[in-house]
């Protein structure tokens, strides 16, 4: 029989907590865990109150000397020998991860960068290009920013820059698209939510549709004076309709202006059913964190070579046989589609594929 080798990627990553009530979510019990067992926060390390009642503040962001490179992605192993069976090939479904970046006046100031004279937040972005070439690898790429660049307002007419693609040149139509603007305008968050919910391509049945939300403070276009409990609201109901509409969104704010907003970001993110938002203070800490959520979903999706019969199909992990499901509620095992030849991984065994290790998948059919 065939295999694949399936690889998912550590979890080493800065996430800010919303205090008051917990938020439960995709994160949940195991990225808190992951996270407080790394020593990248300790419990006191969350925005929250010690003993004596004092907030506390935040843990300074981990920053890695060289972030963690993704996962090769999974392939077909080489044949067991000459008289193995070839078993079915397979190969992992891409998902859709569309970048959703902030390019308010506020970006055109300094970076966190630790030196005497730093670039801006923008400038900064744009050495984004390493990560984006090995995550085209990895998931179908796009670019959008806000607000639109011919308005330099609060407008988002025009926010799609890259279409999700598979190009292979994706990477360099995103860094290009980032090159032709300059920071200017104000930021309209809500509207860019709902705007690339209608036209970013982010509704895929047969995908991980991910969106990724990059912004350095906090959103100003929906309400009058800028009312900060207003704006939050408006941008906690967008998220809130992106995720119905099956679209997972995470928050990451760069830079440390980002922190002014905590409040709002970390409502956003509880909307978006997570635990807190991730905060990248340098562009270090931006590439560590992208590498880990925007494609830190391990695919528990993959196209079958060939198509047999459900009764037929016999999938193993690590050398166990993995459960057909037999329900829609299914917790653990696979489901398979014989006319997409799409196999999909459910509950606890597409959660088992995301555990930071390295895993055998094996496909097969019965004679």
């Amino acid at each position: 029989m065939s295999r694949v080798v399936q690889h998912s990627q550590g979890e080493h990553m800065t996430k800010m907590k919303l205090e008051g009530p917990r938020c439960v979510g995709r994160w949940s019990a195991w990225a808190l865990c992951t996270t407080l067992a790394t020593g990248c926060l300790s419990p006191h390390d969350r925005y929250g109150r010690t003993d004596a009642g004092q907030p506390t503040r935040p843990a300074e962001p981990t920053r890695p000397a060289e972030p963690t490179r993704p996962a090769e992605p999974t392939r077909p192993a080489e044949p067991l020998g000459e008289d193995a069976r070839p078993g079915i090939g397979a190969s992992p479904v891409k998902p859709n991860v569309m970048l959703l970046v902030d390019r308010s006046g506020s970006m055109s100031q300094p970076s966190d960068c630790g030196e005497a004279v730093c670039p801006s937040k923008w400038d900064e972005l744009l050495g984004l290009g390493p990560y984006l070439a090995e995550a085209k690898r990895l998931a179908r790429l796009g670019l959008a920013m806000f607000p639109s660049s011919e308005d330099h307002g609060c407008s988002v007419r025009s926010i799609l820059r890259v279409p999700l693609s598979e190009a292979p040149t994706v990477d360099e139509q995103i860094l290009g698209a980032a090159l032709a603007v300059s920071p200017g305008g104000r930021t309209p968050v809500a509207d860019a939510l709902d705007a690339i919910g209608r036209m970013g391509g982010l509704d895929d049945p047969d995908r991980e549709n991910i969106l990724l939300v990059l912004t350095d403070g906090r959103p100003n276009c929906s309400c009058a004076g800028d009312d900060n409990a207003c704006e939050r609201g408006v941008a906690v109901a967008a998220v809130d309709r992106l995720r119905a509409a099956g679209i997972d969104v995470d928050i990451i704010g760069f830079g440390s202006s980002a922190r002014e907003a905590d409040e709002t970001l970390a409502a956003m993110a509880c909307a978006a059913g997570d635990e807190g938002y991730y905060q990248a203070d340098t562009i270090e800490d931006l590439i560590g964190t992208l590498y880990k959520v925007g494609v830190r979903s391990t695919p528990c999706r993959f196209h079958l070579d060939e198509w047999p019969k459900p009764d037929q199909l016999v999938v193993w992990k690590d050398g166990t046989e993995v459960p057909a499901c037999t329900s829609d509620a299914c917790e653990e095992g696979y489901t398979y589609d014989p006319t997409t030849g799409v196999v999909e991984f459910r509950g606890a065994s597409c959660v088992a594929l995301r555990d930071g290790k390295r895993h055998d998948v094996w496909f097969d059919s019965r004679s």
